[in-house]
């Protein structure tokens, strides 16, 4: 094998191995159920100690 055929496979490789990481991550962002998940840690930094334990019970 020649320099030109491993770089040209390791360039596919590597892009198709990105392309399933990026495409695992969307799944995983988007999955039914994950927007009240995000909501909450999105209001975190705005949360005093107190609310934090009021909602927590």
């Amino acid at each position: 094998m020649s320099y030109e055929s491993v770089a040209g496979w390791a360039g596919t490789i590597a892009t198709v191995l990105f392309g399933l990481f990026f495409l695992g991550m969307l799944i995983f962002i988007f999955r039914p159920g994950s927007t009240k998940t995000y909501e909450e840690l999105a209001r975190l930094p705005l949360e005093d100690e107190e609310d934090r334990e009021r909602n927590n019970g």
